[in-house]
């Protein structure tokens, strides 16, 4: 059974809106329909992003929405077009998902210049070998942009259920093809935008003018930096067959850096729509609003908790003298039967701990010099902070400046017999890393 109002996927273009419907069912699964495209919304010359036109926005939006659905409330996703935001791929060590976000906002606080208070984001992860490598993409949009977006939707009578840049939504269609693919479509004012996607993810974004020479060798160069050894520079060109794209792309295939090109025009629609309108029926969508309403919904879960918190607080006090008194009592009584057993359970455990110490004194000086000559191979740049010992198992905590001195160290360690040194912590503030690494000596794994 479908429910009674379609959901859909509206796309912002340079002076357009493109409107796909995407249907929805009992199950709440987006259904696809490919070929139900609904006419543009046309958006105003010269439109840009800020206060100065956002009540010709709210009235076009508005207009569209009367004209074709009535005065009902229209469930949307959102893709945006990328001005000005932020798609950046970063490499770390290896690390648990708990220290991640740590890892992503020490990389915004020290390599992006954008305030990380006035930045939205997200991130992937695109691909990662466990006690290796972790390699991630950082998706960001400014949070006025974000918020100039939504206000204009929401105050035309749409509710948004998901926003993301139309680049990213084409990774869907790109996501299985393990090739270096460059990605030419119209952009705003006259320019062209130029998307290089690597594995699937977009690397690289430079919006050029077709006919400015110096523009074109930039990104050359571009694509020659992401260049593999012994390997072509891109696999293939896509454009939108504008005569502008389809130009430059000719001229990067004529000049070697290209096996072939492909153009898929779609009439009253883009690539991107129907990439977009897939990743939403898989949830595979990076929604991009979800961590701008998070924060509000934050503040006020924050106030109503510090409400709950004073009733609390006042209901103890009244019953505090009673339960302090009832709490006593039975307090003496348990700690008078843990002596008893604890006092019992020594006597037991007695001779079996002297054994295992006797044993345990004999093999370690053993172990300890086995530590000190892993420890003189570290970095002096690192500064060791603490070390707990157990027998064959080693926990060290340091302190560097950059993820290479631990990448470094993991490998020095494993050269001097320490097999497979785990990060286990990682915390990032004011330009110091501190971590931690847990290693085992090979001959206990030999044991």
């Amino acid at each position: 059974m479908f429910c009674k109002y379609p959901i859909y996927l509206m796309e912002i273009d340079n002076d357009q809106i493109h409107v796909l419907s995407l249907g929805r069912n009992s199950q709440k699964k987006v259904q696809i329909n490919m070929a139900d495209i609904l006419p543009s919304i046309k958006l105003p010359a010269g439109f840009v992003p800020d206060t100065s036109g956002k009540k010709q926005i709210v009235d076009a939006l508005r207009d569209y929405r009367l004209n074709h659905w009535g005065s009902r409330k229209i469930r949307i996703y959102l893709l945006l077009p990328f001005q000005n935001g932020i798609i950046q791929s970063i490499k770390f060590p290896w690390m648990a998902k708990k220290y991640r976000d740590k890892a992503v906002i020490y990389t915004i606080e020290h390599e992006i210049l954008l305030p990380k208070e006035q930045l939205v984001y997200r991130y992937v992860t695109v691909k990662e070998r466990k006690n290796d490598f972790l390699s991630l993409s950082l998706i960001g949009i400014r949070k006025e942009t974000l918020s100039f977006y939504m206000d204009c939707f929401q105050q035309a009578g749409y509710d948004i259920r998901g926003t993301e840049y139309s680049i990213t939504a084409l990774s869907q269609t790109l996501a299985h093809i393990e090739k270096r693919i460059l990605f030419l479509q119209r952009g705003d004012k006259g320019c062209l935008q130029a998307v290089l996607y690597s594995n699937g993810q977009p690397s690289t974004v430079k919006e050029i003018t077709a006919d400015d020479e110096t523009e074109l060798n930039y990104l050359m160069c571009a694509l020659i930096k992401d260049r593999q050894d012994n390997q072509q520079f891109l696999n293939a060109i896509i454009t939108d067959e504008c005569s502008q794209t389809q130009k430059i792309a000719k001229h990067l295939m004529d000049d070697g850096f290209a096996k072939e090109i492909h153009s898929f025009p779609i009439q009253g629609a883009s690539m991107a729509l129907f990439a977009g309108s897939r990743r939403i029926a898989k949830k595979e969508n990076i929604n991009l609003s979800f961590a701008h309403v998070r924060a509000k919904k934050v503040r006020a879960t924050a106030f109503m908790g510090s409400i709950v918190g004073g009733l609390i607080i006042l209901f103890s006090c009244l019953t505090y003298a009673e339960i302090r008194a009832h709490n006593e009592n039975r307090t003496e009584m348990t700690v008078l039967q843990d002596v008893i057993q604890t006092y019992q359970q020594k006597e037991q455990q007695a001779e079996p701990l002297l054994s295992e110490g006797i044993n345990t004194r004999n093999n370690t000086l053993a172990d300890f010099k086995h530590l000190r000559t892993a420890l003189e191979t570290i970095d002096r740049d690192i500064a060791l902070t603490r070390i707990i010992y157990r027998r064959g198992d080693v926990s060290i905590w340091a302190d560097c400046s950059n993820n290479t001195q631990i990448m470094n160290t993991m490998t020095r360690l494993t050269v001097n017999g320490w097999s497979s040194p785990q990060l286990v912590e990682y915390h990032c503030k004011a330009g110091k890393i501190d971590f931690c690494l847990r290693m085992t000596a090979e001959s206990y794994n030999q044991e």
